[in-house]
């Protein structure tokens, strides 16, 4: 490896990194920068060359320090222009921001005022009602993705339901057997 000392830096010829001149090994790639040139060498690695020994053939040719000369007696050649703009960072993205607020589903609402007003309002058709929407609404939050709460509500609206059904089902039982039909 050889090393090139321009303004108190030194570029590493194996990776093109530039490294202060006091420094021994390569941070990015380990090699050796106290080792001197092997015979015929210019000081530089050419990007393609680097790229075949690496296995890299079809990457990219990249010059990493324009600013550095060639070889010791050659000039620099010109530094590339600016950087290439980056494109605006879009509205919004596959990810939706963290400060996003979660809203409670609807229907996981609905379920519960369905399973309260199943004690007053025809009893045995809210606490269904409410059963099946308790379900959907579990549902719709699972698949939400963190975006809606309110599992709590909805399993609320199914117990309290099932809970109204099961009275419903027993005072029928006890009226039945109350009252037998001859």
């Amino acid at each position: 490896m050889h090393k090139e000392e321009v303004g108190g830096y030194k570029a590493c010829v194996r990776c093109g990194k530039l490294m202060p001149a006091e420094a021994a090994f390569c941070n990015s790639c380990g090699a050796d920068l106290m080792v001197a040139a092997a015979p015929g060498l210019q000081g530089a690695v050419d990007p393609a060359d680097f790229n075949a020994t690496m296995g890299m053939e079809d990457a990219p040719v990249h010059t990493a320090f324009a600013g550095l000369p060639a070889s010791p007696g050659q000039p620099s050649p010109p530094s590339p222009g600016p950087y290439p703009a980056f494109p605006a960072a879009p509205a919004h993205g596959p990810y939706l921001p963290y400060y996003r607020q979660r809203k409670t589903d609807d229907l996981a609402i609905a379920s519960l005022v369905c399973a309260i007003a199943s004690f007053t309002i025809l009893p045995f058709f809210t606490a269904v009602a409410a059963i099946v929407i308790g379900f959907v609404s579990r549902e719709r939050i699972r698949k939400s993705e963190g975006l809606l709460e309110g599992n709590g509500l909805a399993l609320a609206g199914i117990l309290v339901g099932v809970l109204n059904l099961v009275l419903c089902v027993a005072i029928l039982l006890a009226v039945l057997l109350a009252f037998p039909t001859a």
